[in-house]
């Protein structure tokens, strides 16, 4: 038993500086989901690992127990947080192209959730996120950091709403505010009102990635990394870049499943916990990484996963 304790506990990353409390509920939540280990087993795999880490501070024995049996009565996988498919007919797949009507998400902000998980997590800061970048971003310009992202050939849309261009990535020579995170099928299609545009949802493709963007002015950047963070490694989301918008809010981008009823899941349980459902809309602009904003800010790139 001692021999499977040690090599669980050489599963898990060493604990932060801070945030250990954080940290203990994260690697409860990894064990019991990845590795079915029992409540017990988490609690002295835990241990272990903390017993051969060098902390700033003492962790008793109580909180470990408390975080694993908080972590084991929680219930937040995307299948099973919110009865999201209550209405069939909100779910649309991609098929050659988006229908016109899009119902966005209606599920209401759970302000106890979002508080619990901020309490949960603990305060990620940006210098945290920043160091937790599997690709170091330290001097990538936009075109870069979009490299990761998308094909040099897809057909993208950057701008602003009232001014924007349709181009290759290899091709646009610079780039605007804003991007459509889901690639065009075609340079022009129809608006609903008749007129040709290269920003509408009939020109765009299928899905590419989610957008997470939290609306919720009272919640401070290292909150709403938080809720991030949760949705990454707690839910099952794909996080493969975090903006800064250069305001307010963070702009997550998680890769989309090849199916809308998942993303549908994804995206109703972002926004129960406070994400702006407009970002479910498959046109709809998210901030363009490293580029400037008309506020004179930066759109900061502060974590980037290829």
């Amino acid at each position: 038993m001692k021999d499977k304790i040690s090599k669980a506990a050489d599963l898990l990353l060493d604990p932060p500086m801070e945030g250990i409390h954080g940290w203990i509920f994260g690697r409860a939540m990894f064990l019991r989901n990845r590795y079915d280990y029992t409540s017990q087993e988490t609690v002295e795999i835990i241990q272990a690992k903390i017993d051969r880490s060098n902390l700033r501070r003492v962790v008793e024995f109580r909180e470990i127990l408390d975080s694993v049996q908080n972590a084991y009565s929680h219930r937040n996988d995307i299948e099973t947080s919110i009865p999201l498919l209550r209405n069939q007919n909100d779910i649309v797949q991609f098929k050659e192209e988006w229908p016109e009507s899009m119902p966005l998400p209606k599920i209401p902000k759970d302000r106890r959730k979002i508080s619990d998980i901020i309490r949960e997590r603990g305060p990620c800061e940006i210098q945290q996120i920043i160091s937790e970048s599997p690709i170091s971003i330290s001097g990538l310009n936009s075109r870069e950091v979009l490299s990761y992202l998308f094909d040099k050939e897809d057909l993208l849309c950057t701008g602003v709403v009232s001014r924007f261009n349709v181009s290759k990535l290899s091709k646009i020579k610079s780039f605007a505010e804003q991007i459509v995170p889901n690639p065009n099928r075609k340079k022009l299609a129809r608006t609903k009102n008749g007129r040709l545009s290269g920003h509408c949802r009939a020109a765009v493709g299928k899905r590419k990635f989610l957008v997470i963007e939290f609306d919720d002015e009272k919640l401070l950047h290292n909150q709403q990394s938080s809720l991030i963070r949760y949705l990454n490694k707690f839910v099952g989301g794909d996080l493969r870049m975090i903006v800064n918008s250069g305001g307010k809010s963070l702009h997550a981008w998680f890769k989309a499943s090849k199916d809308e009823v998942l993303n549908w899941k994804f995206m109703n349980l972002a926004v129960s916990i406070g994400a702006d459902p407009r970002m479910w809309l498959p046109e709809q602009f998210a901030r363009t990484p490293n580029a400037l904003r008309s506020n004179g800010n930066t759109q900061q790139c502060l974590f980037l996963k290829a």
